[in-house]
């Protein structure tokens, strides 16, 4: 099961589900991020889509995230944090380029992909990259 952690719901990201769907992949969609933890308890996380920019909720602060600027880049340091799921395969699905994100992401050996720089298949590439590599290094 993928969590899919994104505010927009538009139609633009519905091909990128289909696609990842019709491969097979079961997705959680995730608008905000206090619903995350729970989404942990209920069903069997194998994978993570993060977008950046998203609201801060109760669990992330308005410093911390930037304003919301920077909600995704804080969820996923607190996931990197926890050792139930500091290894869960993650890809950075944004439209923000901020170098701290980048280098983050580098850092970290996670897969930054741009939304208006991708297509359908280069994300489900991608997912299926990050999920090889964990399988490696199991």
């Amino acid at each position: 099961m993928i969590l899919w952690v994104d505010d927009d719901l538009s139609l633009t990201l519905k091909s990128f589900m289909d696609e990842l769907k019709e491969n097979g992949y079961e997705i959680i969609m995730v608008t905000n991020p206090d619903d995350i933890s729970d989404k942990f308890a209920q069903y069997n996380i194998t994978g993570i889509i993060m977008d950046i920019m998203l609201p801060t909720g109760q669990s992330i602060s308005n410093e911390d995230s930037k304003m919301g600027i920077l909600t995704g880049l804080e969820i996923l340091k607190k996931l990197k944090e926890d050792k139930t799921t500091s290894q869960i395969p993650i890809v950075i699905f944004t439209i923000l380029s901020n170098q701290d994100v980048s280098t983050w992401a580098r850092v970290n050996n996670i897969k930054l992909l741009k939304k208006e720089q991708t297509v359908p298949l280069d994300l489900l590439a991608a997912v299926i990259e990050t999920q090889m590599k964990k399988d490696t290094n199991d």
